[in-house]
């Protein structure tokens, strides 16, 4: 597990970055790693003959983080701006944290998720307070009861899904917006969360029977009046007021009125938990 690195110091960017797209696609001994191209620069070229803008666009567009440093050659020297770098990857040789900082970047590369899951992140690529996660969803756009959800979740990985939590309040948002974003119809409908009650107490499912229980002082979203006694003991995101959504108990296996989309989720792909 890890990234294939390219590491390209060369005034000719646009030729250093195609001999970088040759060399990608022709090595295809390990499918799931992550191709990183390192590329050291005095100059941009942006507009010039040898732009290295469209091919680092297509680079990125197949999948492989750019990570630059702007090189300045002199004390009196300014470090170039470059702008074709994958967000937040753009470094220059005057901070004072430059290896350090690279080396989180190739962590952060390597923290990644299979295609048609999606990373949980908060913040916005490119900024310093955006932040990945090593969780990854899947939302499953077929309705089905809290019951065949878990199953589904199960079998979704070599090693094992299960129903997606919501430890904090940044977690709800970004699920909510990735569901509304993909499939409208959850506003209404909603979706289920992995929190179930089991023996009185309410838990997180971790598909292997042993759930992670919901402390008093966690984060939760219950909606007014809930939970409520009865049989109802599986949770779902559902519309409160407006744009706003809140947890409901409901029951766990009756298809007729309860089967609603749902989000599996399973660890990231990482130096640690190799996805083959």
């Amino acid at each position: 597990m890890g990234e294939e690195i390219h590491l390209l110091f060369d005034e000719f960017r646009q030729m250093a970055l195609r001999a970088a797209q040759d060399v990608i696609s022709q090595s295809d001994e390990r499918p799931t790693a992550q191709n990183v191209v390192f590329l050291v620069t005095s100059a941009n070229q942006k507009g010039s003959p040898l732009d290295p803008h469209p091919i680092a666009n297509q680079l990125k567009s197949d999948g492989t983080t750019i990570i630059t440093v702007g090189y300045a050659q002199s004390d009196t020297t300014t470090p170039p701006t470059i702008d074709f770098a994958s967000p937040g990857y753009n470094f220059t040789n005057r901070q004072p944290d430059l290896f350090p900082a690279l080396g989180r970047a190739l962590c952060d590369v390597n923290c990644f998720c299979l295609p048609r899951w999606v990373q949980y992140a908060s913040g916005t690529p490119g900024y310093p307070q955006y932040k990945k996660y090593g969780e990854c969803l899947f939302l499953q756009t077929l309705p089905a009861t809290w019951d065949t959800a878990r199953q589904v979740c199960q079998t979704m990985t070599v090693t094992g899904g299960y129903l997606m939590d919501e430890l904090d309040a940044d977690k709800h948002y970004f699920a909510k917006a990735q569901a509304t974003a993909t499939h409208p119809e959850v506003q209404s409908q909603g979706y289920w969360t992995g929190l179930n009650n089991k023996d009185g107490f309410w838990s997180w499912d971790r598909g292997n029977g042993n759930g992670l229980p919901l402390a008093g002082d966690d984060f939760n979203n219950w909606m007014s009046g809930y939970p409520m006694a009865g049989s109802a003991q599986c949770v779902a995101d559902v519309r409160f007021s407006g744009f706003i959504m809140k947890w409901k108990n409901l029951p766990c296996s009756s298809p007729f009125t309860d089967a609603r989309v749902y989000f599996c989720q399973t660890r990231s792909c990482d130096t640690d938990n190799y996805c083959g």
